[in-house]
């Protein structure tokens, strides 16, 4: 294996034929990342002489010919970025013929870097593709000298970001755009045919599952272009120590990091597979120049992380006992929202006591919710959002922030949620938790497990126990189950089987089995041989029946809400930062814009879409503002800005996920593309079943959950 650096446009200049093995995937680059690369060429286009730009590495291996044939190489690594950049130099050939601009510019593109011009047949063709790939490019290639020649109107990647890069070429920028590819760098490397295999070596760097694919993108992104001296010196003080915290743990826990991270500085979350490029955009807008300041805050989150959610050793003994039991629900929505309050509390803003308190609080929240039912789906964008929440009441109050301010804040801004978001109070929790089915909850271990430790030094492992139905799941009860149960003995079954009252803990639960009640309570390791506090309080019954598991959950229902608390704050300090939520907000209306009046164009137009908007599902909810009409469910997925004679409509969804086989949406310029918005605009009620689908997709796609509430995330 030998690698070397080299200028792309010399490589690619060299009298040669490039070919992709038949086992790799097609061409899939999308306009999106067509779009970053062009810019980045330009970028560098117009910068001075001595910059340049590094694309990667192009990975091959030389095939065998005869002496006098032309060489040709087989892509092990690199198609895409080869791929890429031989349709921009299309483009720019396309462009030139087109506009009979500068023969000798075009012949010489043309000549050196598509073509091998001595050559005839396939060997004519500088790179070859995949079957349909290849297809596609000798037909756009083959296009540029005899126009007559059709071209497949297919969509497809290669005809798709060939028309791209052709859009955006003009005579103004086509000079920039050569400059900037010819100061394109690669690494090259090249294998041995015989002695390296490609294909073990074309899997490990195209591995879905290399351990720090995330942390190698963003570490080569802000060290790349810095002198050595530079790297060296930022690796080794800020990212080698990085590296260190997460390399030995879970594979993918640097990326839970970054987006984490991410989560913390643009209050919003990322979508997975959009992390690195949300770094790029957001270290762009913040961190200009300043990479190590950067690298710095990196590194400062890094610890906060580490110490919260990997190596809780590292704690004080009074934070990691509520945190470790919230980290057992592996509920990782919340991480945002701890990293900034556990900021806080190192800048001094709040004691350690509140900092426990919001813990606690953040599980009885968790927990509550769980135990009613609410969707979790919102929960991500709820603690992405809460920190930013909690600052805009205290810039409306514009008081010196004290740790009672802080708490009283945090607490009633989670008191005053409402609907999918609230926070259950005690009597919801003990009616819903006479009949809830505690049994089958994914949180169920870890609330018997708190119920039983309550106010107990000589803490029980659950994970010994096994869980007890005090009333057997049999469905054939023996005659001294229904004698105990009653006449109605098969309802009560079915209704009181799996809640919290019929449950209890037992390292002998083969034992017990369908035993009577009595037979369980004073067996050897029945109930009243346990050392486990929810049987022994069995011991003091003689029977088992509807009003013995009516009682004990009633009991265990005052002890869950003595765990899980409900948040206790003064009602008027409730009342004012109600006050301040409702001043912050001015009401908007329909007929408020000038184009949705009663007697408007646009106003019938507006009504139909709304009603068919509003009944995708029971969730989505409209919101009026000043200047658009927004619609959302967990997150927004559409807005609409009327004009004089057009809806103007705004989806939430990137241009390569969405299917929108008429082009009717584009990409907003990026600076104001905020939440991956597409427009395209209406103007009669034809366009209305269209478009419907498209919106459909931007709801499917920003409801998408990032997390389940208990340790399975969704992409």
């Amino acid at each position: 294996m030998e690698a070397k650096q080299d200028n792309l446009m010399s490589y690619l200049g060299q009298t040669q034929q490039l070919s992709i093995p038949i086992y790799q995937r097609k061409y899939n680059w999308t306009r999106t990342q067509c779009q970053q690369l062009l810019e980045d060429i330009i970028r560098v286009g117009e910068e001075d002489d001595s910059a340049t730009h590094f694309i990667g590495s192009i990975v091959y291996m030389r095939k065998k010919t005869f002496p006098g044939e032309l060489q040709k190489y087989m892509i092990i690594d690199g198609q895409q970025r080869i791929t890429t950049i031989t349709l921009l130099i299309t483009a720019m050939c396309g462009f030139l013929k087109e506009n009979n601009i500068s023969p000798r510019f075009y012949n010489q593109l043309y000549n050196y870097y598509l073509i091998n011009n001595l050559e005839q047949g396939n060997d004519k063709y500088k790179l070859i593709l995949t079957e349909e790939d290849t297809h596609s490019l000798k037909q756009l290639i083959d296009h540029l000298e005899d126009n007559d020649l059709p071209i497949d109107d297919s969509l497809s990647s290669i005809n798709d970001n060939y028309n791209y890069f052709k859009s955006k070429i003009t005579k103004e920028n086509i000079e920039v755009i050569y400059q900037g590819i010819n100061k394109l760098i690669i690494i090259y490397v090249s294998l041995e045919a015989g002695r390296d295999n490609p294909q073990l070596i074309f899997e490990s760097l195209n591995s879905t599952g290399l351990d720090l694919n995330q942390s190698d993108l963003i570490r080569n992104h802000i060290l790349m272009e810095l002198s050595i001296e530079e790297q060296e010196e930022l690796y080794n003080k800020y990212w080698h120590p990085i590296e260190k915290k997460f390399n030995n743990n879970s594979k993918d826990i640097f990326d839970r990091f970054i987006k984490d991270y991410l989560t913390v500085k643009n209050n919003r979350i990322p979508k997975n597979r959009e992390v690195y490029h949300e770094f790029k955009k957001f270290s762009k807008i913040n961190y200009k120049n300043q990479n190590e300041e950067l690298v710095k805050d990196i590194n400062r989150y890094a610890n906060y992380y580490s110490k919260l959610f990997i190596n809780e050793n590292e704690l004080d003994e009074d934070i990691r006992e509520p945190l470790t039991s919230l980290n057992d629900l592996t509920f990782d929505v919340t991480r945002p929202f701890i990293l900034q309050v556990y900021e806080d509390f190192i800048n001094e803003i709040i004691s350690k006591d509140s900092l426990t308190e919001i813990i606690e609080l953040i599980e009885s929240y968790i927990i509550r919710r769980n135990i009613c039912d609410i969707p979790t789906n919102s929960l991500n964008k709820t603690f992405a959002t809460l920190h930013d929440n909690m600052n805009e009441v205290f810039n409306t109050v514009n008081v010196e922030i004290n740790d009672e301010i802080y708490m009283d804040t945090f607490k009633t801004i989670l008191i005053l949620k409402d609907r999918y978001r609230r926070f259950p109070k005690d009597d919801e929790i003990i009616k819903e938790l006479k009949y809830k089915d505690i049994y089958n909850l994914r949180t169920r271990n870890h609330i018997l497990s708190k119920l039983e430790n309550y106010n107990h030094k000589e803490i029980i492992d659950i994970e010994k126990c096994t869980i007890e139905h005090i009333m057997p799941q049999n469905e054939n009860l023996s005659q001294k189950w229904i004698d105990d149960l009653g006449d109605n003995w098969r309802d009560i079954q079915r209704e009181y089987l799996h809640t919290l009252g019929n449950l209890t803990l037992t390292n002998y639960n083969s034992e017990l089995s369908d035993s009577s009640f009595l037979e369980k309570k004073t067996m050897k390791g029945g109930f009243c041989d346990s050392k486990i506090q929810l049987s022994k309080s069995l011991c003091k019954l003689d029977k088992w029946n509807q009003e013995q598991i009516e009682a004990r959950t009633k009991d265990l229902s005052e002890k869950f809400i003595n765990i899980w608390k409900y948040p206790e704050v003064d009602d008027g300090i409730i009342d004012n930062i109600k006050n301040l939520e409702e001043k912050k907000s001015t009401t908007y209306n329909i007929s408020d814009f000038e184009f949705l009046k009663e007697d408007s164009l646009m106003r019938p137009l507006f009504d139909e879409l709304n009603k068919i908007v509003l009944n995708i599902n029971a969730d989505v909810q409209r919101s009026v503002f000043k200047r658009e009409i927004s619609y959302k469910s967990t997150n927004n997925f559409l807005s609409i800005k009327p004009q004089k004679n057009a809806l103007r409509i705004d989806l939430y969804i990137p241009l390569d996920i969405i299917n929108d086989p008429r082009n009717m949406f584009e990409p907003l310029p990026e600076k104001w593309n905020i939440g991956n918005r597409l427009r395209g605009k209406i103007k009669t009620s034809a366009d209305i079943d269209y478009v419907v689908d498209l919106i459909k997709q931007s709801y499917n796609y920003t409801n998408e959950s990032e997390y389940s509430p208990i340790s399975e995330e969704k992409e």
